[in-house]
């Protein structure tokens, strides 16, 4: 069986919405997309809720998971909320194995 296509790169952008902040994650998230992602989501002040748009997602290794661990952590302690919006199934899938259904909600897009 031939491997998937994914398109090449990873791109980050960021809006504000109704009061929150929205993050988009674009193409592979893997080690070279952790200060971009860092950046995006840097200086929220308590009571923000950040909304990560995966949508356009389509891989994440384990330095991304890990990074988006440390943002549940960060929401955590800083007193700001966090959400996912529509992964892709293969995305999905690994938010579920690593626990995150029970600790950030999902939200449509």
């Amino acid at each position: 069986m031939p491997e998937p296509v994914r398109p090449e790169g990873f791109s980050v952008t960021r809006a504000t919405h109704d009061g929150g902040v929205v993050v988009s994650l674009h193409g592979e998230f893997d080690i070279a997309g952790i200060e971009r992602v860092e950046a995006a989501t840097a200086e929220l002040p308590p009571g923000t809720q950040l909304v990560l748009d995966l949508g356009d997602l389509q891989f994440i290794d384990s330095s991304g998971l890990r990074t988006l661990m440390n943002l549940d952590l960060r929401s955590r302690g800083e007193g700001w909320s966090l959400a996912f919006s529509e992964p892709q199934p293969a995305v999905r899938r690994l938010l579920r194995l690593c626990g995150f259904e029970h600790r950030v909600p999902l939200t449509p897009g």
